[in-house]
This record gives C-alpha cells, sequence and structure tokens, in this order.
C-alpha cells in the first residue's frame, strides 16, 4: 500500500503483472482491506496503481471464463 503511493508505484504494477492469480489476488485484497484504501484514489501515483489492478483483474478473470467455457464445451 504504501509503495502504491509514491514513485514505486509501478513496481508495484509489475509484481501485479508477473505475480500468479493468487498472488495478485492477495495483493489486491491487500488494497481493498486496508483503511487507507480511499487514499490511493487521490493520490496520481495509488490511483494508477488502482486502475492497473482492476485492468489486470478483469483480464485474468475474462481468460478464466474463456478457459472455463472451453473445458465445460
Amino acid at each position: 500500500m504504501a509503495l502504491s503511493c509514491n514513485k514505486y508505484g509501478s513496481n508495484v504494477v509489475k509484481c501485479l503483472l508477473t505475480a500468479s492469480e493468487d498472488q495478485s489476488t492477495q495483493i489486491i485484497l491487500e488494497f481493498l482491506s486496508n483503511p487507507g484504501a480511499s487514499m490511493l484514489l487521490v493520490d496520481p501515483f495509488g490511483n494508477f496503481v488502482i486502475q492497473k489492478a482492476l485492468s489486470i483483474s478483469q483480464v485474468r478473470s475474462f481468460a478464466l471464463q474463456d478457459i472455463s467455457h472451453l473445458l465445460v464445451g
């Protein structure tokens, strides 16, 4: 959380991109469960991290849906 609100925010995004799905989910849940999560939205670096985290989670969710559809069919 603290790294997301400074110039190291891009490193947090790199972690989210390279982490496994479980790891990135854990990082995102840590953001959301933090009492100061709203600070990420108003901080320029934090906002960037939150937007990327949302994008990464959506892409992985869509990919999972596509794979499960193939496995069921």
